[in-house]
């Protein structure tokens, strides 16, 4: 270290030269800048990565639009994207794209008679999807929709009247509950018939029905007397109509009813 004229300088020998501290950092600079090509200048590879992406987008949308795209036989219209979407399983994605596409320009549509046939059979497979997971009224309603556009349709048809089955026997059931919570029971026993009616394997139905059974023999068999001692023959031969549907083998319904189809036929010969 030497002092020139007041300023500090270091000495430095390269290739036979003095050389500053700020001499060699500039020549060290130069030397990066060979060595690496261009110096980015700030900002520019920002705006250049959204041009690129800008036009991948455009691209993208191009192909989605009806353009060809490498790699492909033709356009990807909304037919065969719908049906590559139902192939992968993908029902509801499906569905939305042939409803728009349908709906919005059915005249102009080449492919208009696929995507009906594609939308139906997508509705119609969704709703089997549904109906196994007891979800029957988003069913229906996409059945609804498919029996719109083809109401022939044999498989919408049966799958219809499977889910009007299964959303009339929870009607019911809920109703049977609804009646032995206000304490109607001969209502709830009543709807709980019908759910058997139309599901005759229906577990919390028959068990109601088998707690409820008892009480109604006794009152039907009850009610059946009081119409026999009063000469309301017509009224007990029903009563015990009733019991008998309960229990087959109940004897004194059995006995009485025959007594009164007897008086009933004796009364009859007089008239």
């Amino acid at each position: 270290m030497i002092r020139r004229q007041g300023v500090s300088l270091v000495e430095m020998r390269f290739g036979g030269q003095e050389m500053t501290l700020r001499h060699f950092f500039l020549l060290l600079l130069c030397l990066l800048v060979v060595s690496c090509g261009t110096v980015p200048v700030p900002g520019t590879h920002g705006r250049a990565a959204s041009k690129d992406a800008a036009e991948s987008k455009g691209e993208a949308q191009t192909a989605a639009g009806g353009a060809e795209t490498p790699g492909q036989d033709g356009p990807v219209t909304e037919y065969t994207l719908a049906k590559r979407l139902y192939d992968q399983g993908r029902y509801r994605q499906t569905i939305v794209i042939l409803e728009n596409s349908i709906t919005g320009n059915m005249e102009a549509q080449v492919e208009a008679k696929q995507s009906e046939d594609l939308l139906v059979l997508a509705y119609s497979t969704y709703a089997s999807y549904l109906i196994k997971r007891s979800r029957y009224s988003s069913a229906r309603s996409l059945l609804i929709k498919a029996q719109n556009i083809q109401p022939n349709n044999a498989k919408v048809t049966r799958q219809m009247r499977l889910v009007e089955g299964k959303l009339g026997v929870d009607r019911y059931y809920e109703a049977g509950l609804e009646a032995l919570r206000v304490g109607a029971k001969e209502s709830a026993y009543e709807s709980f018939l019908k759910v058997v009616e139309i599901q005759p394997n229906h577990k919390l139905a028959n068990e109601k029905i088998n707690e409820l059974k008892p009480e109604f023999i006794d009152t039907y068999y009850k009610r059946a007397m009081a119409a026999y001692l009063k000469q309301d023959l017509d009224t007990a031969i029903k009563g015990w109509d009733k019991v008998l549907e309960l229990d087959p083998n109940h004897e004194l319904s059995q006995r009485y009813r025959a007594r009164a189809v007897g008086l009933k036929e004796r009364l009859e010969k007089f008239e």
